[in-house]
């Protein structure tokens, strides 16, 4: 590989690393390197996906909200930038779980929505459409947070998505 390519891997690599270890405030700063560094780079949209899981967790301290919609920005960017990338459904995914944690169900089944019109032939896609018809029967009386971490902690146990940090982005890792 190109010196460039290794160090844009070493980079990332240790914003992984540090934000897996709890030193989110490192790998922020990793992650902003490697975005400034290497817009393009062939590491970029796992960059954006991560700075979005560092958002997140801020996102259930001080920062609040702030660290939540940034993290959403970060999603959206991912999504826009790499709508063709095979990890697309996945970023996506990441956004619906995201908002879905924070209680906003009526944007998280719009994305998980626009999942199964994107993707319908996806094999998640009957997940997706259970994701939506669960968020649409319940509408408000939507299940506790608890009981939203407890489901989406099978669904990791049963070997789903638990490589893209999803349980992280909502707080439960």
């Amino acid at each position: 590989a190109a010196p460039a390519d290794e160090r844009e891997a070493w980079l990332v690599g240790r914003a992984r690393a540090r934000l897996r270890a709890g030193r989110a405030v490192e790998a922020r700063k990793d992650l902003r390197d490697a975005r400034t560094q290497f817009p393009k780079g062939k590491r970029a949209l796992e960059t954006l996906r991560l700075a979005a899981e560092e958002r997140f967790l801020a996102a259930n301290g001080p920062e609040g909200d702030l660290a939540f919609e940034e993290g959403v920005q970060l999603l959206r960017q991912a999504i826009g930038e790499h709508r063709d990338d095979p990890e697309a459904p996945a970023v996506q995914a990441s956004l619906a779980v995201a908002y879905a944690g924070r209680g906003q169900h009526q944007k998280a089944a719009a994305e998980w929505r626009g999942l199964v019109e994107r993707f319908p032939t996806n094999p998640e896609a009957p997940t997706w459409r259970n994701a939506v018809a669960e968020l649409e029967a319940f509408g408000d009386g939507f299940p506790s947070r608890r009981a939203r971490e407890a489901r989406l902690l099978g669904t990791l146990a049963a070997g789903r998505d638990s490589e893209h940090g999803l349980a992280a982005e909502i707080g439960v890792a």
